[in-house]
Parts: structure tokens; C-alpha cells; sequence
């Protein structure tokens, strides 16, 4: 093996990973994830009765994490000046570059903060095929991160002729998620995806994408370790929203919904989980978290030593399997593969009959 390629958003990236570079760094924290102290609450009693203590160093540590971000502070300003540093930091301990080194081998890390699913699979696909022109496919692995599920990709706004470019290529695309900023620029199309995208959309999109990076793996002979990175699931959340659609819609709409959840369950599951880094950081809680709520060095670092042992040991590991098998394309007849599809879809009525009926 010869290369590593990760793609991903910030935790995939290693965002906060190099700020110890910077004076006054709050450090790591331990479990649960600062933004998420409540919800942990609910279910942790040590959590409730430490919860006035913790919530103290969280606001210290949001505070410290935006004064950092801000160029007009001293603390932003030593960021800028520090970018390459830090930028070098965040790629040499993220999972990615800790894999590689215990593997002594080359890494491209192409994640992006804030990036959609479709800008991860779009952007993967496009790296591994000009990765491809002169490796051999079992000399790569693709270690590849989720992100929020409502995160989008939209073309890029090109001032120079005062248009939307259609035709551009990948990397003149922008994503959106809640953090993205509204400006002149992206202000129509931004309010144009607001407006008509709803959960439906969001789920059938991060299907589709999840299928895509799938059988491009497969078809390329490319090992794939797909990693949940997500601290709340947002997409159970939206499954569930999804499911009570179905009971609520209308007679004319429930079939569409029906066929619509068919499909998520059996794209979603198609793509293994090999890790999630949540539940590292819940199974080992100490110095899980970087100050802002991204995963600490050491999550990174038990999760390159799990694919690490993986490799080396040839072992098919799956910690979260499919729950339902993919449909493999092969030589049959379009009949008799959709016969096998009705198969499938007869065992999930079977399992839930008042959601498949």
C-alpha cells in the first residue's frame, strides 16, 4: 500500500488540531461534546451533577475558539500569522496523518470544514480517478467521513461576469450549512434551497451520495473505510421525521413516502460503518474533545491504530454492518434483478408491516 486518501469535513480535516500552537489554548476536554452537555445530561448522572463546572470551561473554551477566529484580535491575528504551521498540525494528527505514519506512507487529505456530502463524494471521486492514472487500486485506501446530512452544494458565484457558472468544475463550488455566510453573492441561491428543500430532499440526496461512493469503490477495487463522524444523528432524527410523514400523509402521498423510505433503507446501509468517532469518544471519555467540540488528537489516533490493525490483519471489520444487503449489479436480466429488489422490500414489509404495507 502506498497511499492514504481521506475526505471529509472538519473532523475528518483535523480542525483544532494544531491550536495548541496558540497562547492560552483551553486544551482537550473530556466527554461529553461541549455543545451537547444537556442532551449527555439527560442520560448521565455524573454529567448532571458536574454540569454547572462544565459549563463554565465550555463558555471559556467558545469564548477563547472565537477570539481565535476573529481578525481583528491579537489572538486571530497570531492564527493568521500561523495558518501554514497550524494548517501542517491539523493534517499530521488527524486520522489520515496518523494512519500514514503508522503505515509509513503517503497521505492526501482532501477534507473541507463545512463540507456537504455531495461535495465529499463529488470531490472523491475526482481525486481517485486521477489517483488511479498511475497507482494500481490496491495500493490506495479511501478513508472517508460523513458529515450533517443538511449540508448542501452550490455552484460558486463568480464575480467576473455576474453569474452563477453552471459548467464549472468541482472546485468552483461552495457548500451550505447553518455556519455559511450570506453575502451578495449567494444570497438568491442560498434563499432558493431554504425555501424549497425539505427533509425528503435532504435524506434522498445523502442516500444517493452514500450509493455513489459505494459502488464507485467497489467498481474501482478500492478499500473504503467510511467513518461516522457525527456527534447527534441527525439522520436518525430524519428518518423519524420521515416515518411519521408516512402515518400522517394523505392516502394519494403515503406511497410516495413509502417508496421513498424503501430506498433510504436500503442505500443508507449499503455503505459499512467501519467506526464511529462518537462512540470512541463515549467508550474512552478522557481528553476526547478539542475546545470547540471537534474530536481530540487521541480519538484520531485510536481510530488510525483500528484501520491500521485492519490492513495488517486482512480482516473484514464492520463495527456497525449493513443491516440490509445491496442489490449487487451483475449479468441478470433487469426482471430478474427487480424480482431479487421485491424480495428484499417483501422482508422489510415483513419486519415492520405498518410502515412497508
Amino acid at each position: 500500500m502506498k497511499i492514504i486518501y481521506s475526505n471529509g469535513d472538519s473532523n475528518m480535516a483535523g480542525t483544532e488540531l494544531g491550536d495548541f500552537l496558540l497562547p492560552n489554548w483551553p486544551g482537550v476536554l473530556d466527554w461529553p461534546a461541549p455543545m451537547y452537555l444537556h442532551e449527555a445530561a439527560k442520560i448521565d448522572e455524573s454529567v448532571k451533577k458536574a454540569l454547572p463546572e462544565i459549563e463554565r470551561m465550555k463558555e471559556i473554551c467558545r469564548t477563547w475558539f472565537w477570539d481565535s477566529h476573529n481578525d481583528l484580535t491579537e489572538l486571530g491575528k497570531l492564527r493568521l500569522a500561523k495558518s501554514n504551521e497550524i494548517d501542517f498540525h491539523e493534517k499530521k494528527n488527524s486520522v489520515s496523518g496518523q494512519l500514514a505514519e503508522l503505515l509509513d506512507c503517503t497521505v492526501f487529505n482532501h477534507s473541507k470544514a463545512g463540507a456537504s456530502m455531495e461535495h465529499i463524494v463529488s470531490s472523491t471521486i475526482f481525486d481517485l480517478t486521477r489517483l488511479l492514472v498511475d497507482n494500481d487500486p490496491e495500493d490506495i485506501v479511501a478513508v472517508i467521513g460523513n458529515t450533517f446530512p443538511s449540508r448542501f452544494m452550490y455552484p460558486k458565484y463568480e464575480l467576473d461576469n455576474d453569474h452563477y457558472n453552471r459548467n464549472s468544475y468541482l472546485y468552483f463550488y461552495d457548500n451550505f450549512s447553518p455556519a455559511t455566510k450570506v453575502n451578495k453573492q449567494n444570497k438568491n441561491i442560498l434563499q432558493y434551497i431554504i425555501e424549497h428543500t425539505d427533509f425528503r430532499h435532504i435524506l434522498l440526496s445523502y442516500a444517493t451520495q452514500l450509493n455513489i461512493l459505494d459502488s464507485f469503490c467497489k467498481h474501482k477495487n478500492i478499500k473504503l473505510y467510511f467513518i461516522d463522524t457525527m456527534i447527534k444523528n441527525e439522520l436518525s432524527e430524519l428518518l423519524i421525521e420521515l416515518e411519521n410523514s408516512i402515518v400522517d400523509a394523505r392516502d394519494g402521498a403515503r406511497h410516495v413516502f413509502i417508496e421513498l423510505l424503501q430506498y433510504i433503507n436500503l442505500a443508507i446501509p449499503s455503505v459499512p460503518v467501519f467506526a464511529s468517532m462518537e462512540q470512541l469518544a463515549l467508550i474512552h471519555r478522557k481528553e476526547v474533545y478539542s475546545c470547540f467540540g471537534h474530536y481530540s488528537s487521541k480519538v484520531h489516533g485510536i481510530l488510525a491504530q483500528d484501520i491500521q490493525a485492519d490492513l495488517t490483519s486482512s480482516m473484514v471489520t464492520n463495527n456497525r454492518p449493513a443491516i440490509f444487503e445491496k442489490v449487487e449489479v451483475n449479468n441478470d436480466s433487469l426482471d430478474q434483478q427487480e424480482s431479487r429488489l421485491k424480495e428484499k422490500l417483501e422482508k422489510l414489509r415483513q419486519a415492520d408491516p405498518f410502515i412497508y404495507r
